[in-house]
């Protein structure tokens, strides 16, 4: 499944509403159909107690709807990710910026996407398809295919103009 945006640059507009928050409902879907939800809290595959639509869990009692999930979501994305792309002085297209947003909220690497001329290198997302592994002698990084497949998407929805 791929989504689309059919709207200018101005994509980090925030809406008109009570917490001047950007809404993006592409960037959201996407992810959160990458994600899936879980109302209580596991430890994903990097170690971190996670909750609903990947984000952080208060604590292992923590429980929550698809309703707070989603806000879970959309402040993570508010108070981290958007604001990178505009620290960064980036300008992604539509496209770019669903893929970004989410490589960025699974691996908090956005930096390492960005063109010295601060275009996006679609490319380099290919690079973050593994997982730290504990083996007997320590760990070693191998190929996720579950992360494969998340990378392989966001590069296909990078490189649309």
């Amino acid at each position: 499944m791929i989504f689309l945006l059919s709207c200018d640059n101005s994509t980090l507009s925030p809406n008109n509403n009570a917490n001047n928050y950007i809404i993006n409902e592409n960037v959201e879907s996407f992810i959160m159909t990458e994600e899936g939800f879980r109302a209580k809290p596991y430890i994903c595959k990097g170690g971190m107690l996670t909750i609903g639509y990947g984000t952080k869990a208060i604590s292992s009692n923590d429980i929550v709807d698809k309703e707070e999930a989603t806000q879970r979501l959309r402040d993570y994305l508010n108070e981290v990710t958007y604001k990178k792309i505009v620290r960064y002085n980036i300008k992604p297209t539509p496209n770019q910026l669903i893929a970004i947003s989410s490589f960025d909220f699974n691996t908090n690497k956005m930096i390492n996407l960005i063109n010295e001329d601060k275009t996006i290198n679609c490319d380099k997302i290919l690079l973050y398809n593994k997982v730290k592994v504990k083996t007997v002698d320590g760990y070693k990084y191998e190929v996720s295919s579950g992360l494969n497949k998340r990378r392989i998407k966001e590069y296909n929805i990078c490189i649309q103009k």
